[in-house]
């Protein structure tokens, strides 16, 4: 009983220090008020507070008079590591990653990067378990997880669902939602929807609620998805596909801007059988392909993602939310480059 008494006291003092209840420097109340403030008796505060002096988060003065204080350079000391697993290290990627170095530091952990093989990725999952890290933070990154380690998905809504399991994705639905609302007020109908995701329509939140919007329009959304997942769908035969069953096809919107530069790309090699002026649309505002030749997209403000994600992470580490109460958080997002889909009519 004594050592789950020390715990929680122990969680009570970091979380004053992490608060900044109690800052670096202050000398903080004598054990015996704290003992009574807290509830405990005077040996189990006086064990709490020598693990924290342990880990040098305090420190006693020269004198039992001098009473302890929190040590001055004891935000310098992490409280452990933290892994963080990607997929991709792209631009997006790395404004992912600046969200999960900061947010480690606010919480005074050191983050651990790493960004294996997809065949390799449960040996070095196991090996970073073994090393003592706290917690697994996975970036688009489809990890194990047995449910009772610290994890966490980010930027996951294209990945298999994950109910059970501590999410942090961008507002998805609603970047379909701005998408089709922008074509439809731009007066297009002629529209296609091109994905890349294993997951269904009804699964998929990006383009479930654009054909939610394109239905609401009057609009059958049938026959208007295609994926590229599809081995016999290279993007020149899916354009001449797409141009063939639709000919008066105005926009296409691609599930990432990766799918949506590919696409621009080859319709441009393809203007004697491929409409031209079709204005296509992307998701994730990747600056590597909105640089020279920009078109609409949604912004998922990627290093809100990495943030938000590592702050669930240290609250599941720290005991400030079970582990056995999962739950979704979503950013939110914007759409880029509305002035550039092509007015129709």
């Amino acid at each position: 009983m004594s050592v789950r008494k020390q715990d929680e006291i122990v969680k009570i003092l970091r979380e004053r220090i992490r608060e900044g209840i109690y800052v670096p420097g202050v000398r903080l109340p004598s054990e015996a008020i704290l003992a009574d403030e807290l509830g405990v008796n005077k040996v189990t505060l006086n064990k709490a507070v020598s693990r924290l002096i342990s880990e040098g988060i305090l420190i006693r003065g020269s004198s039992t008079r001098d009473g302890t204080f929190v040590r001055e350079d004891g935000c310098l000391i992490p409280k452990g590591t933290i892994t963080a697993v990607f997929y991709h290290l792209d631009s997006f990627g790395m404004r992912i990653l600046r969200g999960v170095v900061d947010a480690a530091a606010r919480n005074n952990y050191l983050p651990v990067l790493l960004n294996p093989e997809p065949k390799n990725m449960n040996h070095a999952v196991s090996k970073a378990r073994a090393g003592g890290t706290l917690g697994i933070l996975y970036v688009a990154s489809d990890g194990p997880n047995d449910g009772s380690f610290p994890t966490v998905y980010v930027d996951c809504d294209l990945l298999p669902r994950k109910e059970k399991y501590f999410c942090v994705n961008c507002d998805s639905r609603n970047g379909g939602v701005m998408l089709a609302d922008a074509l439809l007020a731009a007066g297009h109908r002629e529209i296609i929807y091109v994905a890349n995701s294993q997951i269904s329509i009804r699964e998929n939140p990006r383009c479930s609620h654009f054909f939610q919007r394109l239905e609401a329009a009057g609009i059958c959304p049938a026959g208007r998805f295609y994926s590229i997942a599809e081995p016999e769908n290279i993007y020149p035969h899916l354009l001449r596909r797409i141009a063939f069953e639709h000919p008066g096809v105005t926009a296409i919107a691609a599930e990432t801007d990766y799918i949506a530069t590919a696409l621009r790309k080859h319709a441009a090699e393809l203007r004697d059988m491929f409409p031209a002026n079709v204005t296509f649309t992307g998701f994730g505002d990747i600056s590597e392909y909105q640089m020279i030749d920009p078109f609409p997209t949604i912004t998922q403000n990627p290093y809100e993602l990495g943030s938000a994600g590592v702050e669930i992470l240290a609250s599941i580490i720290e005991g400030r939310t079970p582990l056995s109460a999962p739950f979704l958080k979503e950013i939110p997002v914007e759409l880029k480059g509305a002035d550039l889909i092509r007015r129709i009519g």
